[in-house]
């Protein structure tokens, strides 16, 4: 099958899948389903995400984690958009197991930066290369290394107390403290030619993960969108630009944009709260 080459590597993918599934099979997966709520994405922030790229440049996109749907989220959002001059090559890391995944690891394993556990800086960045000679120029990074629930939360509040001497309520409440293993590689090779990063801050309505345990069955997960109408979620986006300066991208700027979009999360349920209960607020 010819594939339109204006399509970014991951569009490409998804349509050489199709074109070798059969149909009765697609309708009735995960993805199909989830496929409303993904083109239902709220949008608020950065109206010109993603920004316009400059050829032989590269863009980081740094989200929060929450559910199995994320990159899915991110990808529709990022890939489609009008007037690009250069396309947007999208790709995102991700635990190596992901690309064994049945369907989605078929479909768009081969486009992941698959990781594992404990692997070093120097693996990390022969990877982030060899996607680099394949034409990708934006990199999805979820700097939290696993998806935010009830569980994950608690741990990472007793890291900030233990390691931090933060106390419970100085500790992020929306997020998890961010890990700087792959960070730190891509920044360190591409600092030079990074142009943008982009802050994605990702919210489901009426689901906080924070007090959910984690679950395959439970909102907002891939599966749920099989079983379930699924809400369509917010992305919010800004944008620094770096253009290469050197010395900008340090832990301290990656925990600024934490402690923004933890406060971002803390703003939006509280408004969804208000909305649900006004008579609590009044």
């Amino acid at each position: 099958m010819d594939l339109p080459v204006c399509l970014d590597h991951l569009s490409q993918s998804y349509l050489a899948y199709l074109a070798g599934s059969s149909w009765k099979d697609f309708k009735n997966s995960a993805l199909f389903c989830m496929t409303p709520a993904i083109q239902g994405i709220r949008k608020s922030g950065d109206k010109s995400f993603p920004p316009p790229m400059s050829k032989d440049k590269v863009t980081l996109i740094l989200c929060n984690h929450q559910s199995d749907l994320d990159q899915f989220i991110v990808f529709t959002a990022t890939t489609f958009r009008d007037n690009a001059p250069v396309p947007v090559q999208l790709t995102g890391f991700t635990h190596q197991a992901f690309n064994t995944l049945p369907m989605v690891g078929q479909m768009v394993g081969k486009n992941l930066i698959g990781l594992e556990k404990g692997e070093t800086k120097a693996s990390i960045q022969r990877k982030i290369l060899d996607f680099r000679h394949k034409g990708f120029n934006t990199f999805l990074l979820f700097p939290e290394g696993t998806f935010l629930h009830q569980d994950s939360w608690k741990k990472s509040v007793e890291f900030q107390q233990r390691k931090l001497g933060l106390k419970k309520e100085q500790c992020f409440q929306k997020l998890l403290y961010p890990k700087f293993g792959a960070y730190d590689a891509f920044v360190d090779l591409l600092e030079d030619d990074i142009e943008y990063v982009i802050d994605l801050t990702l919210d489901y309505p009426e689901y906080n993960p924070v007090t959910s345990e984690w679950s395959y069955l439970t909102y907002p997960s891939v599966a749920y969108s099989f079983l379930n109408k699924q809400p369509a979620p917010f992305l919010h986006a800004s944008t620094t630009i770096v253009q290469g300066q050197k010395g900008i991208l340090t832990h301290d700027f990656l925990l600024h944009l934490w402690r923004k979009k933890d406060q971002r999360l803390q703003v939006r349920e509280k408004r969804e709260l208000e909305a649900q209960y006004h008579y609590l607020f009044k």
